[in-house]
């Protein structure tokens, strides 16, 4: 996971990325049925989904960056 400025909105974002080499069918197939799940979850303790693509040939997943970590 990477923090990230969405430079259209201004706001930070939180962006999950997959590496080279973490890009094969079974993985990306993965990460597709769990922005599937994760769109349909309206929860105040669950992030919110904003958007998911391909960008320079790599999948990632944007999403509402949180406040704070799970520790605090």
């Amino acid at each position: 996971m990477y923090a990230a400025t969405d430079t259209i909105a201004g706001q930070r974002v939180a962006l999950k990325v997959l590496h080279e080499g973490e890009d094969d069918a079974a993985t990306l197939a993965e990460l597709k049925r769990e922005v599937r799940i994760v769109s349909r979850l309206d929860h105040p303790n669950v992030l919110s989904l904003r958007t998911a693509g391909t960008v320079d040939g790599r999948f990632v997943i944007v999403s509402q960056l949180a406040r704070e970590s799970l520790e605090e």
